[in-house]
């Protein structure tokens, strides 16, 4: 039997799509990369794995950072702070100090983040989906919570068998 996607749960996607459509209208020279949230992919026993848009496409810069190998955004809604830090600038090496005035050291962080080379494009988020696909028996992603614990009982392991070798 074929089910249908609830209305608005459709009305959402569709929505999103066509944000991504026009952007690429707008700016058909710009690379659409889609920016995969880390819980889609949560093993590597599959090949293939289910996604959805899951915030509306938009215009963002893209550099990565050579250092921490970290892919790093800087939009107008990207915290400056998180940026600076992603880009792995530290605030003493840069110069900035307790006593400079907010705007000071917005204007530092503004210099030394416009010196990287950045790629404008268009990203589209992918994350998790909503539960649309029916299920023939349930469907079990684990927590955050409980993806730390296993994360931890395996670093465990490791350094158990580590000190016995």
């Amino acid at each position: 039997m074929l089910v249908q996607m609830d209305d608005k749960k459709l009305e959402k996607q569709n929505r999103y799509v066509m944000k991504l459509i026009d952007l690429m209208r707008e700016h058909p020279n710009l690379p659409v990369m889609a920016m995969v949230d880390s819980e889609v992919v949560q093993d590597d026993c599959c090949a293939w794995w289910d996604a959805s848009f899951t915030g509306e496409p938009h215009l963002s810069k893209l550099c990565v950072n050579n250092y921490s190998e970290r892919l790093v955004c800087w939009d107008d809604d990207t915290d400056l702070n998180e940026t600076f830090e992603n880009c792995g600038f530290d605030y003493d090496d840069c110069g900035i100090t307790d006593d400079m005035s907010d705007e000071e050291v917005n204007r530092i962080m503004e210099q030394k983040i416009s010196e990287f080379d950045w790629l404008l494009c268009i990203i589209a988020p992918i994350g998790i989906p909503d539960p649309i696909i029916p299920g023939n028996g349930e469907i079990y992603r684990p927590t955050k919570h409980e993806q730390f614990e296993n994360l931890r009982e395996r670093v465990k392991k490791y350094r158990e068998a580590a000190e016995r070798a």
